[in-house]
């Protein structure tokens, strides 16, 4: 299966979703060698799917002329949490633990240049299939351009090896944070220096989440830990998602606001082969514990269906008014290609 450029149509539903409501958090931390990541997704609308992607897949970025779309073939599988579409992740891990997750934040991008384009979402799924390390992220970066369309975006993320980095970008240019420059390994949505400025006087999430941090100790089971930072931090009904990443045992457990029971998915129980079926599951499914069984065909009709429902949740909350089911039908035609 390869994947075709998105249809602009999508791309005016993120357009349309108008200024994000709530925020998010995210942190990373490290007992002994083992490497974890905690992740609150704060917003109004909690829908979503856990998409399984594969290794193999010829892609497109999805940008508008006179961009040049970035092209590439994913080599790794992963797991991700997408709202708007497959494709378009808000965050996810790769078979080899790196993890990447976005923040809304202030972001001033480069003018347009020669570099090939992608949108601020497909810019995670592009580093996860292609990329095992921060350092092979900060590496490609710095030969694509992203080009915002619906939401100021900066990004944190971390590899099985434990390596950081803050990414952002301030004044046209890109700004990093990572090793002695990221000594307090959490992002919130101000940008770090601002947030790091704070640090001491702040009653905010970062400062919190910050202070607690300082207090883990190996003697603690680093699961329930990470889940005690999220709720501490969290924002009440505007928490949808909860996600705790360990990198090294390459375990994914997570829960929602629609369904609080803890759920994981181990990648041993996944099959990422370019010839094996792409997978997808609600993230809000019932059910608790071990979760790979629940999973189903990844087909254009449930793209169709998360699409619609997120469409009905937006409208809901006074966002992108204007998409009808009409244009979902014509996002299906385009989105996916048999080869």
């Amino acid at each position: 299966m390869r994947t075709r450029s998105l249809f602009p149509l999508l791309l005016t539903l993120l357009l349309c979703s108008g200024t994000i409501a709530r925020s998010c958090l995210t942190f990373c931390f490290q007992s002994g060698d083992r490497v974890m990541y905690g992740r609150n997704f704060d917003w109004d609308v909690g829908i979503g799917a856990v998409m399984v992607n594969l290794r193999g897949v010829e892609k497109s970025a999805f940008v508008l002329p006179p961009d040049k779309p970035l092209t590439w073939k994913a080599k790794y599988g992963s797991v991700t949490f997408n709202q708007f579409s497959k494709e378009i992740p808000v965050g996810g891990m790769n078979e080899k633990g790196l993890v990447i997750e976005c923040l809304v934040s202030v972001a001033q991008h480069p003018e347009r240049d020669d570099r090939p384009a992608v949108n601020e979402l497909q810019w995670i799924q592009y580093h996860l299939d292609t990329c095992q390390t921060v350092e092979e992220v900060l590496e490609s970066a710095k030969n694509v351009r992203i080009t915002p369309y619906a939401v100021r975006l900066h990004y944190y993320l971390t590899d099985a090896k434990g390596n950081s980095a803050v990414l952002e970008w301030i004044g046209g240019k890109q700004v990093l944070h990572t090793g002695e420059t990221l000594p307090t390994r959490v992002l919130a949505n101000r940008p770090y220096q601002s947030s790091m400025a704070d640090r001491e006087t702040s009653r905010g999430r970062f400062a919190r989440a910050a202070r607690l941090l300082d207090g883990f100790r190996e003697n603690q089971d680093a699961k329930s830990f990470t889940f005690q930072v999220l709720d501490e931090v969290a924002q009440g009904s505007y928490t949808k998602w909860q996600v705790f990443y360990d990198l090294t045992n390459q375990t994914i457990t997570f829960r929602t606001s629609e369904n609080r029971n803890k759920r994981w998915i181990r990648f041993e129980d996944l099959n990422f082969d370019e010839k094996a079926v792409p997978m997808m599951l609600d993230v809000n499914a019932k059910g608790k514990g071990d979760l790979h069984k629940q999973f189903q065909p990844f087909t254009q009709r449930a793209n169709d269906a998360l699409i619609q429902e997120c469409l009905v949740e937006f409208r809901r909350n006074g966002i992108a008014r204007h998409m009808t089911m009409t244009h979902v039908m014509r996002i299906r035609k385009t989105l996916y290609s048999e080869d």
